[in-house]
């Protein structure tokens, strides 16, 4: 066989040009990703040990020659840019002007609320709205006057945004359909569930289909069929706020405050015990959930508490995201005021001070080591530059006919893009 060297020297030297910047990463292509969402698709396994990406295309398990560690990888968030023939980068990032040349997040969405005054019967509403980053500014984006709070969104393009949200027991689930959202409620392209539906707080994307998770009710909709019931196995539990993370339908995780759920494509396992206000999936067998200390999930067993500087957070950790084993970011914050940021290094958990204007922080989304987003009270957006947070240039945000005294709060925030599989 030939060794890795040998074989290059006889490729054409257009070629070497292509994998002079893939390496051992050649998943980048010109083609989207698998929903073109936060979430990833199915990651299966070759029997060669390469891996099948969202998009159908491989990446290899990085072999060859001993001490051989190629180029670096491109093409996903943060990375370098990749060469032609292949996409500079992936769905949801666009290739930076400065140098280096890197793949920066360019499709973010921002979900909040506010509370006004009217001059109807009842003074004092609440309306959804939201906010488009495109890689260089935050816009207003379409809003929704529905008395309801928004507690999920998932991101597939300034004209794909779906949310869950909740008003006094009933949940309701939406689809932006171009530039109006659409009610989810009817049949057709977001076809939800029948009837009158529990709170509903968690919403994702896997394999194609939705799922929506809420108060003892977890769906799977598959359009433009109606959403059904996915519970097998959850006989005798009761739960409540959650919310999901996985990369497919036969690895899947919803947290539900001292619990959590897996689902292996046909029954949900509950794992009881532990501290799981949120949830997020790095990989496969690595897990973790919050609440005001961490727990990691090996694949067999739930670790021990783990603390932020010797000490639990200083508040309710909201919201995990991350871009590799060794880089996660969490978020929460004391009783809606004072709120934190802790960073996970491979080793241990470490505060990460944020701009004193930092209020009512309870979603990150950090797609790379570079860049970070989150949101809060005052319509206050931060973005994390690789060094330290920063306040961003909010969008201006119109209120409705006879509203005064607009206050914006960011409650949930998502991105287009994938992080390396």
């Amino acid at each position: 066989m030939l060794q890795r060297k040998t074989w290059l020297a006889l490729l054409p030297l257009g070629y070497l040009a292509f994998v002079a910047c893939v390496g051992d990463d050649p998943a980048v292509t010109t083609g989207p990703a698998d929903d073109g969402g936060t979430t990833s698709g199915d990651s299966s396994t070759s029997d060669e040990g390469s891996t099948v990406t969202p998009d159908g295309s491989t990446a290899t398990d990085g072999g060859g020659d001993a001490g051989d560690a190629g180029p670096p990888p491109c093409g996903y968030p943060g990375e370098l840019c990749c060469a032609a023939p292949a996409s500079p980068c992936r769905t949801g990032t666009t290739c930076s002007s400065g140098m280096p040349k890197r793949c920066m997040i360019n499709e973010v969405v921002a979900v909040g609320e506010y509370f006004a005054l009217t001059n109807d019967t009842f003074p004092i509403v609440n309306r959804m709205v939201t906010a488009r980053w495109d890689g260089a500014t935050w816009t207003e984006g379409p809003r929704l006057d529905t008395d309801a709070h928004p507690y999920g969104v998932w991101a597939n393009g300034p004209n794909g945004y779906r949310v869950v949200l909740t008003k006094s027991g009933v949940g309701k689930y939406y689809f932006l359909e171009g530039v109006n959202w659409k009610d989810c409620a009817g049949a057709g392209t977001c076809a939800g569930p029948t009837g009158t539906l529990a709170d509903l707080y968690g919403i994702i994307s896997v394999n194609n289909n939705f799922w929506l998770g809420g108060v003892n009710a977890i769906y799977r909709c598959v359009a433009p069929a109606r959403c059904v019931l996915q519970v097998n196995g959850l006989s005798g539990q009761s739960w409540g706020q959650g919310n999901f993370t996985g990369p497919s339908e036969q690895d899947l995780w919803y947290s539900s405050q001292t619990k959590a759920f897996h689902f292996d494509g046909t029954i949900w396992t509950v794992h009881d015990n532990i501290k799981a206000r949120s949830i997020y999936q790095v990989r496969k067998n690595d897990v973790w959930v919050g609440n005001q200390t961490f727990q990691h999930w090996d694949g067999a067993a739930w670790g021990g508490e783990l603390n932020i500087d010797g000490n639990p957070a200083p508040g309710l950790i909201f919201s995990i995201s991350g871009a590799a084993p060794d880089d996660l970011w969490a978020v929460g914050n004391t009783n809606g005021a004072t709120s934190f940021a802790t960073r996970w290094n491979g080793t241990e958990w470490k505060l990460v001070a944020l701009p004193a204007s930092a209020l009512d922080i309870q979603s990150v989304y950090a797609p790379s080591k570079i860049e970070a987003f989150v949101g809060g009270d005052n319509n206050s957006l931060f973005n994390w530059d690789g060094a330290s947070w920063t306040k961003m240039t909010s969008p201006t945000i119109t209120p409705g006919p006879n509203e005064t005294q607009v206050a914006v709060s960011w409650k949930v925030l998502a991105g287009v893009a994938q992080t390396r599989p």
